[in-house]
């Protein structure tokens, strides 16, 4: 039984088509989420502990605690209230479209998405490919890319190619 969550195909509400429920129900956690991390980093900081927060605040620190434990669904008065008592912040207030944005490339993280900047670790990471191929090659084992054809095994006369194949060397092939 898989119990992984997927999350929802998003696309652009149009029409008189109703948002499916798992598609609103993605953009809500995202935005919990988004709060819950707002408040936590402007505590950490400004510096502030809950007890001091409960104390500006005006209200118990189990209260505050409540607040702080998890991503939960606050109310605006509520965000408004916490981020003012912590540092006098208020929140800034833009739409933004994330479907109307490129696509990412998710085959790599953002960082390594400038594309010069971050050059060296591709250029690592095939030196690396090659010396292991040059280790395979001195071992006698002929390769075609990172498929092995062939191993020179004189100990073990019975190994199949499955033994020794790609897959189990830890190693990916380079497209």
């Amino acid at each position: 039984m898989n119990i992984s969550h997927t999350m929802p195909k998003l696309s652009k509400p149009s029409g008189n088509d109703p948002v499916p429920p798992p598609t609103l129900q993605y953009m809500r956690t995202r935005n919990r989420m988004r709060f819950f991390t707002l408040i936590h980093k402007e505590l950490e900081q400004n510096g502030i502990t809950r007890a001091q927060l409960a104390q500006r605040m005006g209200r118990g620190l189990d209260r505050i605690s409540h607040l702080l434990a998890a991503p939960a669904n606050l109310t605006l008065d509520t965000i408004s209230d916490v981020l003012f008592s912590i540092s006098g912040a208020e929140l800034k207030h833009e739409v933004s479209h994330p479907l109307d944005r490129p696509a990412r490339n998710y085959t790599r993280p953002e960082w390594l998405s400038e594309s010069q900047k971050y050059r060296w670790v591709e250029e690592s990471q095939t030196q690396t490919q090659k010396t292991a191929l040059r280790r395979f090659e001195s071992q006698g084992i002929e390769t075609k890319g990172w498929e092995i054809l062939k191993v020179k095994d004189e100990d073990n006369k019975h190994a199949s190619k499955s033994e020794h194949s790609a897959s189990n060397s830890g190693l990916l092939p380079t497209g």
